[in-house]
């Protein structure tokens, strides 16, 4: 039987440095799939299409919904997001993990649904979140009072989930997740399959 993949989401308030700290993952993992998310805002940036994000119109959105193609779907900030099942479900059934970067709403209703390993991204203060939004100049004022504003709300489902993880420095919080991904596949359950394969040698004397 194929060991199921494991599915870890990262999450956090804007400007906490996530999307980053995935980058990173991918990097050093190559076995692991970083899902793609869906969603209806603008890119920023240099971000390209089936990079960073899938980027489709709101009737597109709506399509894939009502076509129940979505994991989860959330309103952040004034735009759509959404996991689609075949980001997920065929990978974790062919035993690849996935990483998830997603937003806290998007992390909390994919837990209801599926076993996850989930890890919660936060800045060292409030003012350091600011700092960061102000920086990043990717978005106006009004979107950054917005995001400060919602932080609040979202730092509280930390609570909900299984790690946490402090990015006050970047390096060391990369090597924070690395170390939870490690041990995580290191689990019992996670490898059952290896035991008794082991356990059969015993019988094959």
């Amino acid at each position: 039987m194929t060991k199921r993949g494991t599915v870890f989401i990262f999450s956090a308030p804007s400007g906490a440095g996530k999307t980053t700290i995935a980058s990173r993952v991918a990097r050093e993992f190559p076995d692991i799939h970083v899902g793609i998310s869906n969603t209806t805002r603008k890119p920023r940036g240099k971000e390209r299409n089936g990079e960073e994000y899938f980027f489709v119109s709101e009737g597109e959105f709506a399509k894939m919904e009502g076509e129940d193609k979505f994991l989860e779907t959330a309103n952040v900030h004034g735009n759509l997001y959404g996991t689609s099942r075949d980001e997920v479900i065929p990978y974790i059934k062919s035993g690849t993990d996935v990483v998830l970067d997603i937003d806290v709403q998007g992390a909390v209703k994919i837990k209801e649904k599926i076993e996850t390993v989930s890890i919660f991204i936060l800045p060292p203060s409030v003012d350091e979140l600011v700092r960061r939004l102000v920086k990043r100049e990717t978005d106006s004022d009004e979107n950054i009072k917005r995001r400060i504003a919602n932080s609040k709300e979202e730092v509280k489902k930390a609570y909900e989930f299984d790690y946490l993880v402090v990015n006050n420095d970047l390096e060391r919080a990369v090597h924070d997740v690395f170390e939870i991904i490690h041990s995580e596949r290191k689990r019992i359950e996670r490898n059952s399959d290896l035991l008794d394969t082991f356990l059969d040698g015993y019988d094959k004397r």
